[in-house]
């Protein structure tokens, strides 16, 4: 669903409605800028503005969405990522380590990871 905020007069332009729903949103940016920091395609920006997974601002006919919003999902993308190749590194270490190197390398690795989630929980409790 689209937020569209009504002109204050009839005559209300393009910069006053940036400003006021940059103030809103912590920063509006382009479908395509989002597309492109998400490594996503504009199609699938749009399936994710449908699905409520990123909220549309329109002015006339030019689409926009939050900047806050689109970094937090960039965040968990590579969180999710990070992790999955963490996990992929450790299956292969355990052959080749010796098991007291590869749990003190484990604890460390962990203890960081534990502070990359807490920065996202922090995101998600923010409402960043």
């Amino acid at each position: 669903m689209a937020q569209i905020y009504k002109p204050k007069s009839d005559d209300i332009s393009f910069y006053v409605w940036m400003i006021d729903n940059w103030t809103v949103t912590g920063g509006l940016i382009s479908q395509v800028t989002a597309a492109r920091l998400l490594r996503k395609s504009k199609g699938r920006i749009k399936q994710m503005i449908d699905a409520g997974k990123l909220t549309e601002y329109r002015f006339e006919n030019i689409s926009f969405v939050p900047y806050p919003q689109v970094m937090k999902l960039a965040r968990l993308h590579n969180y999710d990522q990070a992790t999955q190749e963490l996990n992929a590194s450790f299956k292969e270490l355990e052959s080749q380590m010796p098991q007291e190197q590869l749990k003190e390398f484990s604890t460390g690795i962990m203890d960081l990871m534990k502070d990359l989630q807490n920065i996202v929980k922090d995101d998600e409790s923010t409402g960043d």
